[in-house]
């Protein structure tokens, strides 16, 4: 899947971006701000990886049918999935005040 590989090369963006927020929430620990911000991010990259563990293709058995009508669902879920991993990669940058990586 396309999309998932898109994803696949903005993981390593994301965790960078957890690092830099997570050094401003050690200098500011009362922000609340920078604590909410290290866990959407946290939760973007647990999102990814849960749904890359619960992804089967199907198997050779499987009818045609039944097989489009589960791809289809996985790259919906892909897709908001993808939606979510983008905004919360955009608001950390604004956040951070970094332009583009």
């Amino acid at each position: 899947m396309v999309l998932h590989n898109q994803l696949m090369i903005q993981m390593p963006v994301l965790r960078d971006l957890k690092q830099k927020v997570d050094q401003q929430l050690k200098s500011d620990t009362a922000s609340v701000k920078w604590s909410q911000l290290s866990n959407q991010l946290q939760n973007a990259d647990k999102r990814m990886w849960d749904w890359m563990h619960q992804f089967k293709p199907p198997a050779d058995s499987t009818s045609f049918q039944q097989a489009m009508e589960y791809l289809s669902d996985q790259y919906r879920q892909l897709e908001t999935l993808s939606m979510h991993y983008e905004a919360t990669i955009e608001e950390a940058k604004k956040d951070l005040n970094i332009m583009d990586q």
